[in-house]
């Protein structure tokens, strides 16, 4: 079985541990397998960090399996959704098209095939293709590349039918935060973003994930967005979401520095503000990039006031209703041109 695109199969490849991946990969992998549907699609999990992946025994065996599979006729490719993993193992059997990838291999691209997408040419092509803010990409390029669920705008279920959150209340809230799986943040933010955000929005304050709050249905949790005036989270999916979806979106300091140099570069191209406990010094300049909001742990009072103020200004970032339908159509054309590097590839190595 052939897909238009002529790749006889397709290995998507995607780390779904979220204590070190995060949610962001497995939650765009229904994305990507719903882009490719009439193709011969194979779905495996990266269950170990980047660096253990290749010697491990799931790595050996994938290996073994795509050496195996491409000594039939007719060309492959993986789609390589798991952050720094190195793709250039597989570069002696098959094509590989990576995604927000930042390897050290990316580091050896000495070209660029198209609009900011690097290419490393070994034995099969490996094409780099960001939907996050890396090496400069821009906001608006990176909202047109997204990869990730996505619905309408529709009328919002009443809070008080959904699940209990952090807070009971029967009204919609003004402020949800969303605080990712169990453990991705620490305990000790999570309590004092609690407490300020709970007193600066008089109770109408909702969090979302952290250890002793389970996270919602992709639905619910869509419902409270369209509920919500205010958003609060870590770099990732849920940020373009709450934008699209209307709230008005504030950055979150995590602690973790691939995500916090990343919301840097959202606060620095948006102007939204960011929050941060115990901030790192480079980003305490009253100069620093957006707004910089910096929640002093010892001086609780203080920090609810700021938090008010940034609230009566109204600032964060907002998207118009559907900037997140383009990225299909984006992704497609990275997938198109995989297919016609290796094509001519090919055709190169026949004329010799």
């Amino acid at each position: 079985m052939y897909s238009k695109e002529g790749f006889r199969r397709i290995y998507l490849l995607t780390g779904t541990a979220p204590e070190i991946y995060g949610t962001g990969h497995a939650r765009r992998m229904p994305t990507v397998r719903d882009i490719l549907p009439r193709c011969q699609l194979s779905v495996r999990s990266v269950l170990n960090r980047p660096e253990e992946f290749w010697d491990s025994g799931e790595g050996q065996s994938f290996l073994t399996n795509i050496q195996e599979s491409t000594s039939q006729p007719g060309e492959e490719l993986v789609v390589l959704d798991a952050r720094d993993l190195d793709p250039s193992p597989l570069l002696p059997f098959v094509s590989v098209l990576a995604l927000d990838n930042q390897s050290e291999a990316r580091k050896k691209c000495q070209s660029e095939y198209f609009r900011q997408m690097p290419l490393l040419c070994a034995q099969r092509p490996c094409l780099f293709y960001d939907t996050l803010l890396h090496k400069g990409l821009s906001l608006a390029t990176s909202v047109r590349r997204y990869l990730g669920p996505n619905s309408p705008a529709s009328a919002a279920t009443p809070v008080s039918n959904l699940r209990s959150a952090s807070n009971d209340f029967g009204s919609t809230p003004d402020m949800l935060f969303y605080a990712g799986p169990p453990g991705f943040l620490s305990d000790a933010l999570i309590r004092s973003l609690d407490e300020w955000l709970n007193e600066a929005f008089a109770g109408r304050y909702v969090r979302v994930g952290g250890k002793d709050v389970p996270a919602l249905p992709f639905q619910e949790f869509q419902d409270l967005l369209h509920s919500a005036r205010f958003f609060l989270g870590y770099y990732g999916l849920s940020l373009y979401l709450a934008a699209a979806s209307g709230c008005k979106t504030w950055g979150l300091l995590s602690g973790k520095p691939y995500h916090d140099d990343l919301i840097l570069q959202w606060s620095s191209q948006s102007g939204a503000p960011f929050l941060g406990v115990d901030l790192r010094p480079e980003t305490q300049s009253e100069d620093g990039p957006g707004n910089l909001l910096s929640l002093s742990s010892d001086k609780p009072s203080a920090s609810v006031q700021r938090i008010k103020g940034l609230a009566e200004a109204r600032e964060g970032w907002r998207l118009p209703a559907g900037s997140l339908q383009q990225g299909r159509h984006s992704f497609l054309c990275a997938f198109r041109a995989v297919q016609r590097i290796r094509a001519l590839q090919s055709t190169f190595e026949l004329s010799k």
